[in-house]
């Protein structure tokens, strides 16, 4: 399972750059959305223990400034995420 996660995860950094090739460490992200524009479930089983990994694992940091922001929550990818990204 936990290998399904991490697929999951990077598949998700994988559709981020994808859809944002001009991407930049500490660029704000909404990876609900990017899951939804990638034709992934983010309503899945899976998609909360993916952005957990990969805040765990520091690709991807919750912007606490946009904690105000109305929705899903909002988060930064790091240098860490966009080199992960490459490697999928």
């Amino acid at each position: 399972m936990q290998d399904h996660i991490e697929q999951y995860a990077l598949e998700l950094l994988r559709a981020l750059t994808e859809q944002h090739p001009n991407i930049f460490a500490g660029a704000w992200v909404d990876p609900y959305m990017v899951a939804l524009y990638a034709g992934m479930n983010p309503d899945g089983p899976y998609f909360a223990q993916a952005i957990d990994y990969l805040v765990s694992e520091r690709a991807l940091e919750w912007a606490e400034e946009t904690r105000r922001v109305v929705g899903k929550p909002i988060y930064r990818i790091t240098r860490r995420g966009l080199e992960m990204s490459v490697g999928t």
